[in-house]
């Protein structure tokens, strides 16, 4: 009998215990379960992951948004527009810029708009009527003015219109708004006399903040300029028709890169050339945008590095309360590495849902701004994509230390304190 006890054990197949494993989907399972099994605490340390998030996305939201407005503003107010004129050449007189400038300028990269003025007679003056005496001219200055010149300052009609091909070649008048103030303020269709001739008001332009010339200015169609004061000598030296300003609008941000080139290309060959911007608003708008971009991204980064700081509070005290977990699954088994893992998992698991929560926080945050200032909606997608990356890698660095020290844990002393 004994015998035969013997052969049967002999003859049972042999087993062997499978290597503990631990895949990714369990590990998630478990470190879910952990998250579940504490909501309140885990909804404290999520919260903290949340705000940071938060914080990174309105604040970059709304610097965005305060940035758009600004841009906005200071290229309203000239940040992007060059002005050409003729230089002195070495008799001391502006030596004439080209007819072509304004073509060959519109041709260059980063021209978004360009016009310009021409030279009128010195001896021609406006008058509200013609029984004024020829003295009071009021300051007030007269020139030719292309179509495009309307673009190129980015103007707008105070009232009337502006003009076109049309009226560029009829005696009509555009005035700019201190001019028309000056002139006692006539209305559209009204005649003015300039150059002892009747014209009719076609527009009155809004006051422009930089280009002060313009403020003051009699504009007259270039086309009809051109035929009734053709290649009159002017005491500056130029001659009737001759461009006196040309304005460049640039693309936002490219007035420095434009300015070289705009010289070159108004007068080839001829250093006689004055290009200028209107205001220092350029540097400024550089200046600005990148201000306020760092600020955002700088305090985002603060809020994240003190929520990741409470997940590892978090992590820390899971890890006390749980020895005996930990010492019961060391002594079933389970590897160092697969309880660093569960820890890890389960920080990041946390991470993950503060994040969500933050990003949509942020969003709402920014859009509320947005909608109550009325400055331009940025929601800066990337950002918001940018911090939901970061604070998984916050949690998994918040849990790597109370992972660690977990797995250290012996299973026998684990399982004594617990």
């Amino acid at each position: 009998m004994g015998r035969s006890r013997k052969v049967e054990v002999a003859n049972m197949p042999s087993t062997k215990l499978k290597r503990s494993h631990l895949s990714p989907l369990d590990a998630w399972k478990v470190a879910w379960q952990g998250v579940a099994s504490r909501p309140q605490r885990s909804f404290l340390a999520a919260i903290g992951i949340a705000v940071g998030v938060a914080a990174l996305v309105a604040l970059t939201g709304i610097s965005d948004s305060n940035r758009a407005a600004l841009m906005e503003e200071l290229d309203s107010m000239g940040a992007n527009l060059l002005v050409v004129q003729p230089a002195n050449g070495p008799d001391g007189k502006p030596v004439p810029l080209p007819a072509s400038a304004v073509d060959a300028i519109r041709h260059q990269d980063g021209v978004e708009a360009v016009g310009g003025l021409k030279k009128i007679p010195d001896s021609v003056h406006a008058y509200r009527t013609d029984v004024v005496a020829q003295g009071e001219t009021n300051g007030l200055g007269i020139t030719a003015a292309t179509p495009s010149l309307y673009d190129a300052l980015g103007a707008s009609m105070e009232s009337g219109s502006w003009f076109d091909e049309a009226s560029r070649a009829l005696p009509t008048v555009v005035l700019g708004a201190e001019a028309a103030a000056r002139l006692g303020e006539p209305t559209i269709g009204d005649r003015l006399w300039i150059g002892n001739e009747w014209y009719s008001l076609l527009g009155v332009l809004s006051p422009i903040e930089l280009a002060e010339g313009i403020n003051t200015a009699v504009l007259l169609g270039d086309q009809w300029s051109a035929q009734h004061f053709a290649n009159d000598p002017l005491a500056t030296g130029l001659t009737s028709g001759d461009w006196s300003q040309i304005y460049v609008q640039s693309a936002p941000g490219g007035v420095a890169d434009l300015r070289d080139r705009v010289a070159a290309a108004a007068s080839p060959g001829s250093p006689h050339v004055a290009v200028a911007a209107l205001s220092d608003l350029g540097g400024a708008r550089t200046v600005a945008d990148t201000m306020l971009e760092t600020l955002g991204l700088a305090l985002g980064g603060i809020a994240l590095a003190v929520g990741g700081v409470g997940i590892a509070n978090t992590m820390v005290v899971s890890v006390m309360e749980r020895r005996g977990e930990i010492g019961l699954r060391r002594a079933l088994g389970a590897r160092s590495t697969q309880i660093v893992a569960q820890f890890l998992t389960e920080s990041t698991a946390l991470s993950f849902l503060g994040a969500c929560g933050g990003v949509i926080l942020g969003v709402a945050a920014a859009l509320g701004f947005s909608t109550l200032t009325g400055t331009p909606i940025r929601i800066p997608l990337e950002v918001a994509g940018l911090g939901l990356g970061v604070a998984l890698v916050v949690g998994a660095l918040a849990g790597l230390q109370p992972a660690a020290k977990a797995a250290r844990m012996p299973p026998v002393e684990a399982l004594r304190s617990s």
